[in-house]
């Protein structure tokens, strides 16, 4: 998976889209910025999220798709069990 980029029609420079709503910084819909915010385990990969989307709370919800939980509680059981099978192995 990938970030999806848009052109800014005012500066023609490719800027980073939102993955909920697909805004992008100064677009018509008024939207201040959209950043790559990183699951908090590391465990999944970053969601690309505007000021709006952000502020909803979208972005908490894992983007590996194993458990469809909120805040990415699924990522910290999978990290939890990746971390106690790698000390094993050691």
């Amino acid at each position: 998976m990938g970030f999806t980029y848009a052109v800014n029609p005012h500066t023609g420079r490719e800027c980073l889209a939102c993955d909920f709503c697909d805004a992008y910084r100064g677009d018509e819909k008024g939207t201040k910025w959209v950043r790559k915010i990183p699951c908090p385990y590391g465990y999944c990969q970053a969601w690309a999220t505007c000021d709006k989307c952000y502020a909803e709370g979208r972005h908490k919800v894992s983007s590996c798709g194993a458990e469809p939980t909120k805040n990415h509680e699924g990522c910290k059981k999978a990290h939890e069990e990746f971390e106690r099978e790698h000390r094993a192995r050691e």
